[in-house]
């Protein structure tokens, strides 16, 4: 009966860490291929002339691993900005969005369950300056123009197919007459992720 028990824990301790190993093995897995994100943050806004505030921002876009330390995506990011001078006097808003194909790098293997990256692209941005000085009529300008962007983030694997996406990237770009170039926003973002 001893011996019967003690099979009976030899076997079970051998499924245990069977299933736990598999487990972990495939923890340190992660290269999927396809991968659809969304981000939101907080963004200070800059033009020639200096801050124009800052504001939250969001976005989202789909990507797709084409070797496991390169990838390729497309994202779009909205934004608003507000400063407001002393006494009321003057206030910058504006609202935009920059729409951008993106190339990202992954140091490392590319499939652990921590994948830190950088990230650079280029695309349009379009942009609604809408700022007020007393004693004028509010402006209300929009223009559409070229934008570049770079940044670096990481990846961050919670579970098979979800990851967290803590990134900082700087936005620039040219919009006509509603922003004095170089148009530019320092962002910090955290985004969610799934990856089939």
């Amino acid at each position: 009966m001893c011996n019967h028990n003690h099979n009976l824990l030899r076997s079970g301790a051998l499924a245990i860490l069977l299933t736990c190993g598999t487990a972990l093995c495939f923890g340190q897995e992660f290269s999927y291929r396809g991968e659809m994100f969304g981000t939101v943050g907080v963004g200070k806004t800059y033009d020639d002339e200096g801050s124009l505030g800052s504001g939250f921002n969001g976005g989202g876009g789909i990507g797709y691993r084409m070797r496991p330390k390169f990838a390729v995506e497309f994202d779009f990011s909205a934004f608003r900005h507000e400063r407001e001078t002393s006494f009321g006097l003057l206030l910058f808003s504006g609202s935009g969005i920059f729409a951008t194909g993106n190339a990202l790098y992954y140091f490392g293997s590319g499939s652990g369950r921590v994948q830190p990256y950088v990230i650079g692209g280029a695309g349009i941005l379009h942009k609604r300056n809408t700022s007020s000085f007393e004693g004028q009529p509010p402006l209300d300008i929009s223009g559409t123009g070229f934008a570049l962007n770079i940044g670096t983030g990481a990846k961050i694997f919670l579970a098979p197919r979800f990851s967290l996406r803590p990134e900082f990237r700087i936005f620039s770009g040219k919009a006509g007459p509603a922003v004095e170039a170089p148009f530019s926003i320092i962002r910090a973002a955290v985004g969610a992720a799934y990856h089939w």
